[in-house]
């Protein structure tokens, strides 16, 4: 179980990244080990800090976000979506933005994707 601190901070993360997306006009964001955070915007992609997103991180934030059950979907599958909203972001409405992960290799690595749907 990750504790609440850590889903506090991977939920304000999460809604300060979605803020530069809205902000920035971008269709997506993208957090993926080995890269800087990064939007997806204008056919290109746009860091948003230097430093890469490690594999921990991605872990740690997807453990954070996703309940138990959306886990074990992620985990069986190697794929899960869901809408923003379910993750309690505060200010986030239905609709707005939907959250796909995708596990890396064997390792506890995920790819996250947040698509802008309006």
């Amino acid at each position: 179980m990750i504790p609440r601190s850590q889903t506090d901070v991977a939920r304000a993360l999460l809604k300060n990244l979605l803020c530069a997306l809205v902000n920035r006009k971008a269709e997506a964001l993208l957090l993926s080990p080995s890269m800087p955070l990064s939007l997806s915007a204008d056919g290109g992609l746009v860091p948003l800090c230097s430093s890469p997103f490690t594999a921990q991180n991605s872990s740690v934030m997807t453990h954070a976000l996703l309940s138990p059950e959306q886990l074990t979907e992620l985990q069986n599958t190697g794929f899960y979506s869901v809408d923003v909203a379910e993750l309690e972001i505060p200010g986030v409405a239905s609709g707005m933005f939907t959250m796909n992960t995708t596990k890396q290799g064997v390792n506890d690595s995920y790819t996250i994707e947040v698509v802008r749907r309006n």
